[in-house]
């Protein structure tokens, strides 16, 4: 009687638990980055090393702002999406 009310207890503290957990849809772009569903905001999860391309002709950077060779922070961004 013991052990079942031990298992009852800790599969309700699980299904508890469980609720407070928010979904992710795990879909992140080459900067370890993406778009909350929720907020609207962009956000990173993974470190991932510098684009080695430092010159590409157009560059997302981590803050979602695009650079091309003619703003003045286009030789700063290292962490980028490279783009034609």
């Amino acid at each position: 009687m013991v052990l079942v009310q031990g298992f009852a207890s800790s599969v309700l503290l699980l299904t508890l638990s469980i609720g407070t957990a928010r979904a992710h849809s795990g879909g992140l772009d080459g900067n370890g980055c993406h778009y909350d569903t929720t907020s609207g905001r962009y956000h990173c999860h993974q470190e991932v090393k510098p684009n080695p391309d430092a010159k590409a002709p157009a560059k997302k950077s981590r803050e979602n702002v695009c650079h091309d060779k003619s703003s003045p922070n286009y030789s700063t961004v290292k962490f980028f999406i490279s783009y034609k």
